[in-house]
């Protein structure tokens, strides 16, 4: 008998396109069905308490992100396919991925529903930030608004300029026998949506010259927020910002008019233009720190550490601490008798037996290895109540103590300090006799 062979033939791109498409459906589909089953469960738990305006007000807003994103990105989508001369076949090939990304992102945006209740709330701190002289309000429930925006613009431009390029490529093929992706970025609608991009994300780099106030910073005094080189002087980090945005604007127009077919020499000055001019003034930024702030920050640097540190002390509820000077007693002093010490409120509720107990790292360090040796592997190091609780109840293994922690009561009148445990069944404890039989069936309900 002969040999049968099988020969296996690969399916075509177009077919395996569309098996991917509708995978990746039904996965949308499914994620779909249970965010609303996820809906359903919170609206019947709010309407069960009296709180269903609660669940109207959520669903309002993430229906409106839903819907902005749905349009937005079915326009990106589908626009390029018609302006395009592409068959009912090939419309289809890109319309369909087109349409489920819209359905991704309108998904993806509606869950951002509670960031957008914040910021429309119009809630104000009543203090500005010493840079923009903006509420902090802003800061906190706005600004993350316009970055969420600012993606969602974005990702629609992008999808646009990859839908165009797509659709000039597949228009090319059918109509022209022939075409090849570079060739596609010549289009119109290519050119436009590169443009746009780049005009989008200019705006992203404006954007974000409001991140100094928050900025984090490595050697500098200034742990966070702006500092002198970031908003003072021609060289500084806020008219880099600007610059670096203006050099994006600049470069999506000459990509625009380069893929149109303007290769002329004053196009060719301009990208080198849009590449050197910033890389040149960040070099002049990094001279300036170095030389200038650097070796003279204590100085330099004053007023905004002083900021820092305000803004540190109001954010923790320490600026309206009153400030008393020290004054320790000198030769001369009078010595306070030992009645008058004894009677002090401080020596009475000094901690006899410190009630917190310490423990290492989970990472030991090699010199604390005897020191678990020595303790039969118990990584406690300080911790004398809890030691002396424990000694305790040595007779009653099934019992332990795994804490102590420090309490205040008003006895008389007066403040005293105490120590509490719980006694309590050791559960992850290796008691043998406990660890097989007890540990598993038994369930300690009281102290």
């Amino acid at each position: 008998m002969e040999p049968v062979h099988s020969q296996v033939v690969m399916p075509r791109a177009t077919r395996l396109w569309s098996r991917a498409v509708i995978a990746a459906s039904i996965i949308v589909l499914i994620l779909t069905i249970e965010r609303i089953f996820e809906m359903l469960g919170n609206f019947w738990l709010l309407e069960s308490i009296g709180f269903e305006s609660v669940f109207w007000t959520n669903f309002g807003m993430g229906t409106k992100l839903y819907l902005l994103a749905l349009v937005l990105y079915l326009v990106a989508a589908l626009v390029p396919t018609f302006v395009h001369d592409l068959s009912k076949s090939g419309r289809g090939w890109l319309a369909n991925p087109g349409v489920l990304l819209a359905t991704v992102a309108a998904l993806l945006m509606a869950l951002q529903f509670e960031s957008f209740l914040f910021g429309s709330s119009d809630v104000t701190f009543g203090k500005t930030d010493p840079v923009f002289g903006r509420d902090i309000g802003f800061f906190v429930f706005d600004l993350p608004n316009y970055w969420i925006l600012w993606k969602l613009v974005l990702g629609a431009a992008l999808l646009f300029t990859i839908s165009s390029a797509a659709a000039a490529y597949v228009s090319n093929r059918d109509n022209n026998g022939g075409a090849s992706w570079y060739a596609s970025l010549f289009s119109t609608p290519t050119r436009v949506g590169i443009l746009l991009t780049g005009l989008i994300a200019a705006f992203g780099v404006h954007l974000s010259r409001f991140g100094l106030v928050t900025k984090d910073n490595t050697d500098s005094a200034i742990y966070l927020g702006a500092e002198y080189v970031d908003v003072t002087g021609l060289f500084s980090t806020i008219n880099f910002l600007r610059l670096s945005a203006l050099a994006v604007v600049l470069g999506a127009v000459v990509a625009f008019m380069w893929l149109g077919g303007n290769r002329s020499p004053l196009m060719r000055r301009l990208v080198i233009a849009v590449i050197a001019v910033p890389l040149v003034f960040r070099a002049f930024m990094q001279v300036r720190d170095e030389f200038f702030v650097q070796p003279n920050e204590p100085v330099v640097q004053l007023p905004y550490i002083e900021r820092h540190i305000d803004a540190t002390r109001e954010a923790f509820g320490l600026d309206g601490i009153e400030e008393v000077d020290y004054r320790p007693n000198v030769v001369g002093d009078p010595i306070p008798d030992a009645e008058t010490l004894l009677a002090s409120a401080t020596v009475q509720n000094t901690p006899l037996w410190p009630g917190f107990t310490n423990y290492l790292e989970r990472l030991l360090d090699p010199q604390h290895a005897e020191r678990i040796l020595m303790q039969d592997g118990d990584p406690k190091i300080y911790g004398p109540t809890l030691d002396r609780f424990r000694q305790n109840q040595k007779l009653r293994s099934y019992y332990n103590f795994l804490n102590v922690d420090n309490l205040r009561y008003t006895i008389d009148g007066e403040k005293k300090m105490f120590v509490s445990s719980v006694r309590e069944l050791p559960l992850f404890e290796p008691v043998p006799w406990l660890n097989y039989w007890g540990q598993r069936y038994m369930l300690f309900t009281h102290g």
